[in-house]
């Protein structure tokens, strides 16, 4: 179990009881250790990433010790939108809020940065009003049945639509839909955005990857073997 491990309490107010323990259920088997290592992510990646990281960049991020990995296929498990001096702006089971580049690195195994693909007369204002979109959400509760819902939201799903509302259209789609478990066996969850999905984005370039990651002959982020 994840020393993080706590009980989830931000939810909406009209949330049933139902839902929140549901939710606190989710929480608690994501949060079993499965493998013991020490975080994977190295200070090489550390000052590369820190050179390389704009406004506006999108880091996705894999931590393969916990359970969460199973339910989220990929090398890659969590999404986050980088805002400006180091810090960054994620959904996660406690709500939307923020995270440093630091965190990012004392927790995650794998990394990977992506870069909007914005027309540059575009770009300035593209990016100011989708990290705009994404501070206003501070605080808002987690979305644990990963339905499109109002005042709710997952990891990719902020994003998607902080640019969105921005009017840039990142370009993902969700490649897993045949193969994941989540999908078929438990909610039927339908075009669920993965964080893998954003590596595959027709309007994301990738500018980094980690160390233990590379990029296949199908063009698919992948952990390199034997790592």
């Amino acid at each position: 179990m994840s020393a993080d491990y706590h009980i989830i309490k931000n939810f909406k107010a009209n949330s049933s009881i139902a839902k929140k323990i549901f939710a606190n259920i989710i929480f608690l088997f994501s949060n079993i250790k499965i493998k013991y290592h020490d975080n994977l992510l190295n200070y090489s990646d550390y000052k590369k990433v820190i050179k390389i990281l704009r406004r506006g960049d999108i880091v996705v991020t894999g931590c393969l010790k916990y359970a969460s990995s199973i339910f989220i296929p990929g090398p890659v498990t969590h999404s986050i939108l980088y805002i400006s001096k180091k810090r960054m702006i994620h959904a996660v089971a406690d709500g939307v809020s923020t995270i440093t580049i630091k965190e990012i690195f004392r927790t995650y195994d794998t990394l990977a940065v992506l870069r909007p693909n914005i027309k540059r007369e575009n770009k300035r204002k593209v990016i100011y009003q989708a990290i705009g979109f994404a501070k206003k959400q501070l605080g808002i509760p987690f979305n644990f049945d990963f339905r499109p819902r109002q005042g709710e939201f997952f990891c990719t799903q902020l994003i998607d639509k902080a640019y969105k509302k921005a009017g840039f259209d990142i370009g993902a789609s969700n490649s897993e839909k045949q193969k994941d478990i989540l999908d078929q066996n438990l909610w039927k969850i339908k075009d669920v955005i993965y964080p893998v999905d954003l590596t595959q984005a027709k309007n994301l370039d990738l500018v980094f990857l980690s160390h233990n990651l590379t990029k296949n002959k199908k063009g698919n982020i992948t952990i390199i073997e034997n790592f």
